[in-house]
């Protein structure tokens, strides 16, 4: 299955500097039953038109036997910004890596993740009520409490149907209004 994001994201800098960026395409495989997989294929721009520059990145191995599917390739160049299809006018560094390995410019190792200081997952200090840390049968299934989770499960399906069945005689039973 192929997914097409369309659009762009800017990221906007205090000097007034802006880079546009786009995104590849994704592939996933195996959604429904299997080993599930997610690639990023086809190509991903960043542009920055104020000064001419952009870096074009290519991802996947199209053609490329030995190389892993999260290898990408490409350029920074120099490019006309009226004219975006157009082949860039003179390169300023070649780019290659693993999205989920490394980084390099001109053969240089920028970025690799085996360096760089591992992030530990961090509790935020104030959890809404609602948050699902706070659901009884979450609570219970932590403790290995099976039956007590599993009780607080159909308690709290119930409340869900008695909810839904308020909200579809205020606004009918299709509408997306609740």
């Amino acid at each position: 299955m192929f997914i097409t994001s369309k659009g762009r994201r800017n990221m906007c800098f205090k000097d007034g500097s802006v880079i546009s960026f786009d995104y590849p395409e994704d592939r996933w495989g195996n959604v429904f039953w299997g080993e599930m997989h997610h690639e990023s294929v086809g190509v991903q721009t960043f542009e920055d038109a104020k000064n001419k520059i952009r870096c074009r990145l290519f991802f996947g191995n199209e053609g490329k036997k030995g190389l892993p599917t999260d290898y990408f390739e490409g350029v920074i160049e120099r490019y006309d910004p009226s004219n975006p299809d157009a082949e860039g006018t003179q390169v300023f560094s070649n780019v290659e890596g693993s999205w989920v390995g490394f980084c390099d410019f001109d053969k240089v190792r920028y970025w690799d993740v085996r360096t760089c200081e591992k992030m530990g997952m961090s509790k935020p200090r104030v959890l809404l009520p609602s948050d699902s840390a706070n659901r009884p049968d979450s609570i219970a299934l932590a403790r290995k409490d099976i039956p007590t989770a599993q009780a607080a499960k159909l308690e709290l399906e119930g409340v869900q149907r008695y909810e839904r069945k308020l909200r579809e005689a205020v606004h009918g039973k299709n509408s997306t209004e609740h």
